[in-house]
């Protein structure tokens, strides 16, 4: 293709455990076949926090390039891993004080 798509995503990560710790990690991906932004390790966000509490909601904003989109349409996904199967973590979404959004320009060369 001859454009790159530049992909702006705001969105908060809430992880919830009834550990001192917990963790996730997030990655950009095209089509669901290609990882734009591959790293997902789940110590990419990684809090401690009081065992009594019920987690924590970390607002994040990320940023891609993609230099080598399909030609034709594309489609763009958020996904995340949890530090263990005993972590609950997921993308909180609230339309009136925590939006999820993402945006994409393409940007012609």
């Amino acid at each position: 293709a001859n454009s790159w798509v530049w992909i702006v995503t705001t969105f908060t990560l809430r992880c919830e455990s009834s550990a001192t710790n917990s963790g996730a990690g997030v990655k950009l991906e095209r089509n669901l076949d290609t990882d734009l932004f591959p790293v997902i390790e789940y110590d990419l966000y990684h809090w401690g926090f009081p065992a009594s509490s019920n987690g924590i909601s970390i607002p994040i904003t990320m940023s891609w390039m993609d230099k080598t989109p399909d030609t034709g349409t594309n489609t763009y996904y958020l996904k995340g891993r949890r530090y263990t199967s005993a972590h609950t973590c997921y993308i909180y979404s609230l339309s009136t004080t925590r939006p999820f959004s993402m945006q994409c320009f393409e940007i012609a060369q």
